[in-house]
């Protein structure tokens, strides 16, 4: 059965199988099956996006005052704390029931929007995890579109490093805020993330891979791309990623491509 650049069923570089039915060694059924996964792969990222971009702001909201509502009760109403107390937990199992649910019903991370979609589903999960934190992803070219889809190893060792940046600094670096810029042009993509948390425990300026980073760096030497960690001007860490642009086959002109 014909495959997409994941490995999932879906169109191939010639475009979509719907528009061949007899694709498929002559039978019309798999040509219909394709379109059909492709449909519930489409309608099943829409309903992670609802959860994660419609749903998660308001659960973490809810938190946020249920936290605040606690701290005030227990100096001023203590026999009412512990309601506040009940009404936090609650939020934060919901928080975790809908983390839960998004990680069911969305699709492979890149098989739906590509690298964008992808980091900016990372997020959103860490904006469910760490409510109180700063989460910013940055997209240069800002539509996903004109962003386009770059080979598979490219897109995933983006994906791998930007995850492993998110773990450590929302982490074991406790930080507050962290912000990704993702920017690619014809022959390189460039991701830099920075954080307020805990610097890489070196002088400042350029620092030796990290253990929690040394999967990702050596994936992205492997293509042929190169990182640097280094402390930031102001504290924090900053993690620069660069690797080469390879479009993905069956993309359109500029890079573009059909996510689904």
């Amino acid at each position: 059965m014909p495959g997409n650049r994941f490995g999932r069923a879906g169109p191939g570089p010639q475009g979509p199988q719907e528009a061949n039915p007899s694709a498929g060694g002559g039978d019309p059924g798999i040509g219909l099956a394709l379109r059909l996964e492709r449909e519930l792969d489409a309608l099943s990222a829409e309903v992670a996006r609802s959860l994660r971009d419609e749903i998660g702001p308001q659960l973490t909201g809810l938190r946020t005052l249920a936290a605040s509502l606690e701290s005030r009760l227990a100096g001023s109403e203590p026999t009412l704390s512990p309601l506040a107390a009940v009404v936090l937990r609650q939020a934060d199992s919901l928080i975790e029931s809908v983390r839960a649910l998004v990680a069911r019903v969305r699709p492979d991370a890149l098989s739906c929007g590509g690298l964008p979609e992808a980091l900016r589903a990372l997020a959103a999960d860490w904006r469910l995890r760490r409510p109180g934190c700063r989460v910013e992803v940055l997209l240069d070219p800002p539509d996903d579109a004109g962003f386009g889809l770059a080979s598979p190893a490219i897109e995933t060792a983006a994906l791998q490093a930007a995850a492993a940046a998110f773990e450590r600094a929302l982490g074991a670096s406790a930080a507050t805020g962290i912000v990704l810029a993702a920017s690619r042009s014809d022959s390189r993509l460039v991701l830099q993330i920075e954080h307020d948390g805990a610097g890489p425990g070196v002088a400042k300026g350029r620092a030796a891979v990290p253990a929690w980073f040394a999967s990702a760096q050596a994936r992205i030497a492997a293509l042929g791309g190169e990182s640097q960690i280094e402390r930031g001007e102001l504290g924090g860490t900053s993690i620069v990623v660069r690797l080469p642009w390879r479009a993905a086959a069956g993309g359109l002109p500029g890079g573009a491509g059909s996510p689904v």
